[in-house]
C-alpha cells in the first residue's frame, strides 16, 4: 500500500503540523510507503517525501498529480473536513479510486450535518479521542471501520526540567516569585472561550486580593489576530479590568506557533494550564503541560473526562446548567451544541489550585505519568501500524475482469 498524508505542513508548530509531524517521523522509521502533501509547502521540496502544493493553494492539483505520479491508493487527511475549501474533496478522492482514511476533527454533538456529508464517503474514520468515537458511533458509523488513535507527545521534549532551569527562564521573563497560569489557544472565532477564561480570572482576582500581585496569566496566543472573529485581547483584558496580571507572545499566528524546545521552557516556567474551551477534538497543549508536569484546569466536557477526570491529572470545570439542573448546550451554526464553562466554578477551581501545594504536587505526578502513555514514538505510532494492517487486510484489490471494485 501506498499511502499520502494531507494536512498542514510538518513545519508549523501549532495544532496539525505538530501532528503531522510526529506522524511523518514515526511512519517514515517503520518504512511506511509514504508521503506528506503539506498544505502550506511551497517551492520545491526540501525532502523526497514532503510534497509542495502547486498551484491550487488548498492542493487540489497537487493531489491528482501526486497520487498518479507515486502510484499513491490510500490517502489520509487530516483537516477540517467542514470547512468550504475543502467541499471539492470527498468527490475528488472518489474519482480517484482512493482509499480515504479520515482522521475526524469533531468538538460538539451531535455528529454536525455539514461534517457528516463532508467524511460520510470515507473508507475509514479515525477518532483521535474517546469522545470522537463516541460521537461517531452514537451517528451509525460502522464500528469496524471506526479506529480510536489519540495524539501523543514526544516525552523526549516535553518533560519537566530541573529546578535551576526554570529559574532560570522564570527570571529571564520577569516571572520570579510569580504563580503562572498558562493558557494556550489560537484566537480566531469563539470556541476557545478566551472572553469566559478572562471572566473567571477577573472572579479568581476578586476571591484572592493578593493574587493581584502574585500571578501572571500567560496568554499563548496573539493577541490581534487579523479577521472579524478574533478578539482583541489586550483590550478585552482591560474591559475586565485584568490588564496589569496579563503577558503575551509576540509573533504569534497560526502559521508560525512557538519550537516545541521553547513550548517546554513555558510550560515549565508555569504553575497550571487553564482553558475554557467550548470543545475539544483531543485538546494537545493540556498534554504538553501535563508532560511537563503541570496540573490543569479544563472544562468537564468533550476530551476533560479523559485527559484530567480519569487520571487525576487536575480539576474539571463544570458547564453552565439550566434552573432545571441540566447543562446548558449553545447550538453553533453547525448545528451541534458547545458547551460554556461556569466562570464562577472555574474561578474556585482556580483558587483550589492556587492554594493547595500538596493537589498540585499529587496532580504533576499523574500528569507525568498519564502524559507517557501517550509517547508518539513508543505509543501512538505502533496503533498506526496496527491500524495500517488493519486496512490492507480489509481492502479488496480492483480487478475489473474479476469484477472485483474494492470497497
Amino acid at each position: 500500500m501506498k499511502y499520502m498524508l494531507m494536512s498542514t505542513s510538518p513545519s508549523i508548530t501549532t495544532g496539525y503540523g505538530i501532528v503531522s509531524k510526529n506522524l511523518m517521523k514515526g511512519f517514515l522509521k517503520k518504512n511506511i510507503d509514504i508521503k506528506m502533501l503539506g498544505l502550506q509547502n511551497l517551492g520545491h521540496q526540501e525532502k523526497e517525501w514532503n510534497l509542495p502544493v502547486l498551484d491550487g493553494i488548498y492542493g487540489n492539483d497537487a493531489l491528482e498529480f501526486y497520487t498518479k505520479l507515486y502510484g499513491i491508493n490510500s490517502l489520509i487527511t487530516i483537516l477540517d473536513n467542514w470547512l468550504p475549501q475543502y467541499e471539492w474533496l470527498p468527490n475528488y478522492i472518489k474519482r480517484l479510486n482512493l482509499n480515504h482514511i479520515c482522521h475526524v476533527t469533531i468538538h460538539s454533538e451531535p455528529l454536525p450535518p455539514i461534517l457528516h456529508n463532508s467524511i460520510r464517503n470515507a473508507n475509514f474514520w479515525v477518532a483521535p479521542s474517546k469522545f470522537v468515537e463516541k460521537v461517531l458511533l452514537n451517528a451509525g458509523y460502522n464500528p469496524t471501520r471506526v479506529r480510536y488513535i489519540p495524539h501523543g507527545v514526544d516525552t523526549k521534549i516535553f518533560k519537566p526540567l530541573p529546578e535551576e532551569e526554570k529559574q532560570k527562564y522564570r527570571k529571564l521573563m520577569g516571572y520570579e516569585d510569580k504563580f503562572v497560569w498558562i493558557a494556550v489557544a489560537t484566537n480566531t472565532g469563539l470556541e476557545k472561550n478566551w472572553q469566559g477564561l478572562f471572566y473567571a480570572y477577573k472572579i479568581f482576582l476578586t476571591q484572592n486580593p493578593d493574587a493581584a500581585k502574585d500571578t501572571i496569566l500567560h496568554c499563548h496566543t496573539s493577541p490581534h489576530y487579523p479577521g472579524g472573529s478574533s478578539y482583541d485581547l489586550e483590550v478585552l483584558g482591560k474591559m475586565y479590568g485584568i490588564e496589569d496580571n496579563l503577558r503575551f507572545v509576540a509573533g504569534m499566528n497560526l502559521n508560525a506557533g512557538t519550537p516545541p524546545e521553547e513550548m517546554t521552557r513555558f510550560y515549565n516556567i508555569s504553575d497550571c494550564y487553564i482553558s475554557a474551551t467550548m470543545g475539544e477534538s483531543f485538546h494537545l497543549p493540556a498534554l504538553e503541560s501535563m508532560a511537563c508536569g503541570l496540573p490543569c484546569i479544563i472544562p468537564n466536557h468533550t476530551t476533560g473526562p479523559q485527559l484530567v477526570g480519569e487520571p487525576k491529572t487536575g480539576l474539571l470545570i463544570e458547564p453552565l446548567k439550566m434552573k432545571n439542573s441540566q447543562e446548558f448546550g449553545w447550538t453553533g451554526p453547525n448545528i451541534s451544541d458547545k458547551w460554556i464553562v461556569d466562570p464562577v466554578d472555574f474561578a474556585d477551581k482556580m483558587t483550589t489550585i492556587y492554594k493547595d501545594k500538596k493537589l498540585r504536587e499529587k496532580c504533576s505526578k499523574n500528569a507525568v505519568k498519564f502524559a507517557k502513555g501517550y509517547d508518539w514514538e513508543k505509543k501512538i505510532i505502533p496503533k498506526w501500524i496496527d491500524f495500517f494492517e488493519y486496512v490492507e487486510n480489509s481492502i479488496e484489490s480492483i480487478d475489473y475482469k474479476e469484477n472485483k471494485l474494492g470497497i
